[in-house]
This record gives C-alpha cells, sequence and structure tokens, in this order.
C-alpha cells in the first residue's frame, strides 16, 4: 500500500511538473506572437513615416550651419553666416515667454470642490522648472521638424522616490503615431503610439524585474569612440594627412534600446470600453 501510494504520488508530481512545462511553452508562444505583432504595427508606422522625414538629418544639419554640400571641394572656402539658428533661439524665447495652464470648470455645482483641486495641480504643475524646459524643447523641434511632443507622465522615481508628474519632451525622430492620424487635432483618435528611447541596463532591469533575465545590453550603444572629431591632435592629424583607425571602448553603464508602445485597448465591459 505504502509503494501503491507513492507510485501515485510520484505520478502527480510528474504530471503536474508536465502541465508546468506546457503552460510555460504556451505562455512564450503566446509572447512571441505578440512581440511579432507590435513589430508589424511598428513597421507599418515606420515605413509611413519615413515618407515625411527621410529630409530631416538635413534639417538639423542646415539648422547647425552645415549648408554647404558634402562634396564641395577642400580648397573652397565654406563660409557659413549661420542667422538661422540665431532666429529660431530668438522665437524659442518668445514664444516661451507665457505659460499656458488650463483650467478645469466645472459644469455642476457640486463638482466645483474637485474642480478646484484639479486647478490647483495644474497650477503647479505647469510652473514647474520641467514644463519650462519640455516646453522649449517642443518649441524648437516645432521650429525644426514642424512638430513636436510632449508627454505627462508619472515618474514614480523622483523626488527621492516618492514620485511626481512629470512633463518629458519627446524628440519628434523617436515616435511614432497611427498612420490614419492625418491632423493634429484628431490625435485622440489613434490607435497607437510608440516612442523609442535610450535607458540603462539596470533602469530597464529594474522597471521590469518579471523578465530581467532577458534583456541584455546593446554592444552598439554601450561603446564610445575615443577619437573627438572637434579635439586639437584630431585636427592636425587631419592636416598632415597621418591615417586615423576609429578606437572604441565599452562604457561601463550598459545600455539598452527601449521602444514603449501605447496601444487603444478596445476591449469593452457592460458595452463600455
Amino acid at each position: 500500500m505504502v509503494d501503491k501510494a507513492k507510485a501515485t504520488d510520484d505520478s502527480q508530481i510528474e504530471n503536474f511538473a508536465k502541465l508546468e512545462i506546457l503552460k510555460k511553452a504556451a505562455a512564450k508562444q503566446e509572447e512571441q506572437r505578440y512581440v511579432m505583432k507590435l513589430m508589424n504595427i511598428f513597421n507599418e508606422a515606420a515605413i509611413f513615416k519615413n515618407k515625411f522625414t527621410q529630409n530631416w538629418t538635413d534639417f538639423v544639419d542646415f539648422l547647425r550651419g552645415d549648408q554647404w554640400p558634402k562634396r564641395r571641394p577642400s580648397y573652397r572656402v565654406s563660409a557659413v553666416l549661420n542667422i538661422i539658428l540665431e532666429n529660431i533661439e530668438r522665437k524659442d524665447a518668445l514664444l516661451t515667454d507665457a505659460k499656458p495652464i488650463p483650467k478645469v470648470t466645472a459644469r455642476n455645482e457640486r463638482f466645483q470642490d474637485t474642480a478646484d483641486i484639479l486647478n490647483l495641480m495644474l497650477e503647479k504643475i505647469f510652473e514647474s522648472s520641467s514644463f519650462n524646459q519640455a516646453m522649449v524643447d517642443l518649441v524648437h523641434n516645432s521650429q525644426t521638424f514642424g512638430n513636436g511632443g510632449v508627454g505627462t507622465v508619472y515618474n514614480s522615481d523622483i523626488f527621492q522616490g516618492r514620485g511626481d508628474v512629470e512633463i518629458v519632451s519627446y524628440d519628434p525622430r523617436a515616435y511614432y503615431f497611427d498612420p490614419l492620424v492625418r491632423r493634429p487635432y484628431l490625435l485622440a483618435e489613434g490607435e497607437y503610439t510608440i516612442i523609442e528611447d535610450i535607458w540603462s541596463l539596470a533602469k530597464a532591469k529594474d522597471m521590469y524585474p518579471e523578465v530581467a533575465d532577458n534583456i541584455s545590453a546593446n554592444a552598439g550603444l554601450s561603446r564610445y569612440s575615443m577619437n573627438s572629431k572637434d579635439g586639437f591632435f584630431s585636427r592636425i592629424s587631419s592636416i598632415v594627412g597621418r591615417k586615423k583607425t576609429e578606437e572604441f571602448k565599452s562604457s561601463e553603464i550598459p545600455r539598452v534600446f527601449i521602444r514603449e508602445f501605447w496601444i487603444r485597448d478596445r476591449q469593452k465591459k457592460d458595452g463600455k470600453y
């Protein structure tokens, strides 16, 4: 009887172990399908965006004073009087002089206390230094690329871990929208938004502990060049015709590339989203 009971227990443990393995395999397959779906969404947005952003690199070079053709002979003087950057910086200061602070108006008297609390919070948020800095970036990017993005997120790491609302400015080259959105005032009708960023490996593992073992450093982002293009000795070596070899060194802080997806949830409960 003892041996039979032990055999039964061993069989149950074995069946349970097999069931857990099957569950993990099914979850892994589901995860891979979801990752593939996200990649397809990104490719759709990236292909559409590339039609309008293929000259953005030239815009940045032109703004910084690199306005002559790339194959211009070296013996010609490539003098530039860059008044474009000066005008844009002046407009940055003028357009950010005033602070737009939204105001919540209660449609019913019983919500007036709630509206007063929201207005107080909005006033503190939009008068913060993070909003001022993000607004400058927004105006500058809008003049350079024709658009700019600002996100209002909750950052749990700021204020010694107490957390607070943070205004973040996004580089237009680092975010993607649903291609069906053709007008700025229709952004709320988009199905998804994608934001790209670079984090340290430690931050990524801390933010996503469940998959920390699957996160690894990006070799390209974790290296930096030892040759400075603007250094004195670098210029001297180029003048005398000395052949330079690019030397890279690994960073002490490994980095990872992050792609964040915000997708509209179309699931309904009781007939409502």
